[in-house]
This record gives structure tokens, sequence and C-alpha cells, in this order.
């Protein structure tokens, strides 16, 4: 089965929930594939004591998956901010 998770939010349990259920559908032979948008393209500087989102993306890696990569896109005219998209493919 493929899935798709789709994840738009640095907040920490909710970030580590959604790599928590990607990370069991690998490890069951699934194919997942990860979107971050908006604030999220910025999950591997987050994480705490409780839910650590860093070890948890390197169990993605155990896994045979990669870590997000992120492209860089020209400053918007509007406000001069560069912005950043991810796509991700795990499995």
């Amino acid at each position: 089965m493929k899935y798709l998770l789709v994840i738009n939010t640095t907040e920490t349990e909710t970030v580590w929930n959604a790599f928590r259920l990607g990370s069991a559908a690998l490890s069951r032979g699934h194919e997942v594939s990860v979107f971050l948008l908006g604030s999220a393209v910025d999950i591997e500087s987050i994480g705490d004591e409780r839910f650590d989102v860093q070890k948890l993306l390197l169990r993605f890696d155990e896994l045979g998956g990669r870590r997000p990569e992120l492209w860089h896109l020209p400053a918007h005219p509007a406000d001069g901010r560069e912005r950043r998209v991810s796509h991700v493919h795990y499995g």
C-alpha cells in the first residue's frame, strides 16, 4: 500500500506522530511519501526530550528512507523572503 503524509507544522508531537506512523508503515513493507508544507520545512531543527524527532528521522534511515530534501526558491518579490519546498519519498 502507498501512503502520503502531508505535514504542515513544526508542533513537535504532531510531527513525531506522523513520522512514527510512516515508520510503522515502512517496517511493514509499505511505501511512504512525505510532503512538507509551510513551517514543516524546518522539521530538522525541532524535537524535545519527550518527542525526539531527530531520532525518529534516523529510524527512517535505518528503514531505507532518506531525510527530507529541501529546495530553495528565489525570494518572493512581495516580501523578499526565500521560499522552501520539500518532497520526500521514503521506501
